[in-house]
């Protein structure tokens, strides 16, 4: 019985594989191109727009005479945005190496020695950048990826934008992997080419297949640019612009928001020092390779989508309303948001594929909690007051001024919605559990997530160890001290001193804790505090995935 059922699925697969077979030995780097741009057109909702922008910058190759984008071009677009004094000539050229990585992709060339890039090539970077196409890379029909981890395509789509920025090998060959292609290379082509091929549910090609069809093509044209070294100067600059990248509510093409990038503001390069630090695990070293990169993927979970969020405002139609003169104060908020937005689970992706919703909001806004406007007042009955309203998540900053001995501090928590989100995936409602986090952002970068189930706010927050959380704190012990974190008072919580207005942010042994990966196992440590003297308290709501989307 089972031989004649194989028989049967070997007649009715037979033609299916054959066709899936003609077609992959046919393929050419330019039948791959052509095809992937056929494949991904849907998502151009104004195509014409890119035309516009396109031919407003464009120049004649001399060899071909054809028009082209080159670095200039670039360059001069960047600089026509209302936010073009908020970005370097040396962002500017870190932005065109990625740009042009995207426009061949996935058979990339080096942007000095092929510096052109004609229309079709162009429109190919705008899709995987501006149009967010990037997560569609490794799908079957748009919708489902072929491979069974979808961890996978996070960790390629993360590690795509190291690569983009990195340096081309003949610039660094004594740190490039002695191979003639990268693993990351070789995966890039084998998902563009499952993607491209037949549609048939029961005649996916193999691995091998795939790999084997790969890397025909990677020797049968000019040499693909292997990249595996990023300089740690260029991870500043990138990490900088998503820093100050501030988004409106407001969306053009009906799906990307406009924004701006916000002046530079010096007190905050040690935010970005700290973040970038942790993201290369503490290398101190010029250069990082894009496998110590890739270790840090958890750690940054919406990092590919602040990316993406960055090239949707860099080629954003005119018109956005001008928010880069922002007062110091709101442009050091903008930074902290952009930090928070890297990994807070308040913004949840849709599933990937034709199933994304156009409509869903995935800016992370942090709005002032309009209780006390004393920063310098960290009693408990103002943070209770503050977070009453169970219908949206919270951040709980706490903060210290630097002076000559002592650098600014910034820790605190993550508090979620009380109530689960519930989304979407393949048509039925999933309830998630949001965990919170206890975080530090400066100078060090900590991040540790809640592993257990979600907890309520009356046992996140508990008051001296002794009071029971329900019980009404009398005026007269509003300073009462109180504790953020593990209920059981151990494991890794914020405890706070308001009467002395100190705040220590504490990890020891045994805790529900998950660390975020810093450089590897063997850089955690068991056991730390770090306090916060003269504490300011500032509390920011976050309106929730609900209202954000039901706008």
């Amino acid at each position: 019985m089972f031989e004649l059922l194989s028989n049967l699925v070997s007649d009715t697969t037979g033609p299916e594989r054959r066709k899936v077979k003609q077609y992959l030995d046919a393929t050419t780097r330019d039948t791959v191109y052509a095809d992937l741009a056929k494949l991904l057109s849907w998502q151009l909702k104004r195509p014409q727009f890119l035309q516009e922008t396109f031919d407003q910058y464009c120049v004649e190759d001399p060899l071909s005479h054809e028009k082209c984008w080159t670095a200039e071009s670039f360059h001069s677009h960047i600089r026509s945005a209302p936010s073009a004094g908020a970005i370097s000539d040396a962002a500017i050229a870190l932005l065109w190496r990625s740009f042009h990585f995207y426009a061949y992709h996935p058979f990339t060339r080096d942007s000095q020695q092929h510096a052109n890039v004609k229309f079709d090539a162009f429109n190919r970077a705008a899709l995987f950048t501006v149009y967010q196409c990037d997560s569609l890379l490794g799908t079957r029909e748009l919708d489902w990826y072929w491979r069974e981890s979808s961890a996978f395509f996070r960790k390629a789509g993360f590690t795509r934008i190291f690569r983009s920025i990195a340096v081309p090998e003949n610039e660094f060959p004594e740190q490039q992997q002695e191979m003639d292609i990268t693993s990351s290379a070789l995966s890039d082509a084998m998902d563009v080419l499952v993607m491209i091929g037949p549609q048939f549910i029961h005649s996916v090609p193999s691995e091998s297949q795939l790999g084997s069809v790969a890397r025909r093509l990677f020797a049968d044209g000019p040499a693909v640019s292997q990249r595996n070294v990023v300089m740690r100067k260029d991870i500043l600059v990138l990490m900088d612009l998503l820093l100050r990248l501030r988004l409106q509510e407001e969306r053009w093409a009906g799906s990307y928001h406009f924004g701006t990038v916000v002046e530079a503001e010096s007190a905050r390069g040690d935010l970005t020092e700290a973040i970038v630090d942790c993201l290369t695990g503490r290398c101190n070293e010029q250069y990082v390779t894009i496998q110590q990169l890739s270790k840090q993927m958890d750690l940054m979970p919406h990092f590919l989508l602040r990316f993406q969020q960055l090239w949707a405002v860099l080629f954003q139609p005119t018109g956005a309303a001008d928010v880069s003169k922002l007062t110091v104060d709101k442009a050091g908020l903008t930074s902290i948001g952009g930090a928070i937005s890297l990994f807070a689970p308040h913004i949840i992706v849709d599933h990937a594929g034709r199933q994304r919703s156009d409509e869903q909001d995935t800016r992370l806004t942090l709005e002032v909690a309009q209780i006390s406007p004393d920063s310098r007042d960290t009693t408990l009955r103002r943070l209770r007051q503050s977070i009453s309203d169970d219908s949206t998540a919270h951040i709980v900053l706490f903060t210290t001024t630097a002076d000559i001995n002592t650098p600014k501090t910034i820790i605190g928590a993550y508090l979620p919605s009380p109530s689960t989100t519930e989304v979407t995936n393949a048509h039925l409602p999933i309830k998630l559990e949001t965990p919170h986090i206890i975080f530090q952002l400066q100078p060090s970068f900590r991040l540790l997530q809640w592993a257990k189930r979600q907890m309520s706010r009356a046992d996140l927050i508990t008051s001296g160890g002794e009071v029971s959380a329900d019980v009404i704190v009398p005026e007269g012990d509003s300073e009462l001290p109180y504790r953020i974190g593990d209920p059981l008072g151990q494991g890794v919580g914020l405890r706070v001193d308001s009467r002395k207005r100190a705040v220590t942010f504490m990890k020891t042994v045994g805790t529900c804790y998950v660390e975020m990966p810093v450089g590897g196992e063997d850089d955690f440590e068991d056991s730390w505090d770090v306090t916060v003297q003269n504490a300011h308290m500032n509390i920011f709501t976050l309106p929730s995935v609900e209202n954000n989307n039901n706008r």
